[in-house]
């Protein structure tokens, strides 16, 4: 299997944005890294769920349907950190960074064998290469974490969804200072930050509260107590 993605400012930011929100409970370890699919970097912790679509805005992108663990890869956290480094300074050298990051020139493959091919799971891999030659500038070999990332992606509303009239809402600060570092990763500088106070059906219980940015359509950020990982 082999999922890519452009290497730009954007997608380090992104990366960067939601790697935070990843859980640090190891009892359950796949929700401990970033799982990535042709779609988006997505992490969770049951509290929070972070979402940065690497290919570019979440409109029109239908997540109703999408199957826990059906494309993508559980990528555990050194991995992922090692990848948010790899910015273009460091790959290229200042001089001709900005001029690849405006062209889009790199991406990122991230390839691990079938299960049929019979090969370890040490056989995946994260390369960082040209676009036009598949010339490898770095790579990483890691162990993809076993199991079923949790389909997070249905508990984000849809655009249409009700609002929820705003009178007292109940917001953990730890929760509410997460989420705003993750937005200010992506955020342009003093840009304000969308929350939206959704209707969870049941009047004594708010629904989850989602938190975008203008600017970054590609990025989006929930607050909900009640994720479950099945």
């Amino acid at each position: 299997m082999e999922i890519t993605f452009t290497w730009n400012t954007a997608n380090m930011s992104g990366l960067a944005a939601v790697i935070p929100t990843a859980s640090k409970d190891d009892v359950a370890p796949v929700i401990c890294g970033v799982y990535i699919d042709g779609r988006a970097f997505t992490t969770t912790d049951r509290h929070a769920a972070a979402e940065w679509a690497h290919g570019g805005g979440f409109a029109g992108v239908d997540t109703a349907d999408t199957v826990s663990g059906s494309a993508g890869i559980t990528v555990p956290m050194d991995a992922a950190k090692w990848l948010a480094k790899q910015t273009l300074n460091a790959l290229l050298g200042a001089g001709p960074a900005r001029m690849h990051d405006a062209a889009e020139t790199i991406e990122v493959a991230v390839i691990w064998p079938e299960a049929e091919e019979g090969k370890t799971r040490e056989d995946a891999q994260l390369v960082v290469r040209h676009k036009d030659n598949k010339e490898e500038i770095t790579s990483l070999r890691f162990s993809p974490t076993l199991g079923g990332f949790p389909a997070v992606s249905r508990l984000f509303p849809a655009g249409d969804a009700e609002v929820r009239p705003v009178g007292e809402v109940l917001l953990k600060p730890a929760f509410l200072k997460r989420a705003s570092e993750a937005a200010g990763k992506v955020a342009e500088r003093e840009e304000v930050v969308r929350m939206k106070f959704t209707d969870s059906g049941r009047s004594a219980r708010p629904g989850p509260v989602l938190f975008t940015v203008a600017s970054a359509p590609a990025f989006r950020y929930l607050l909900q107590p009640n994720i479950l990982l099945r």
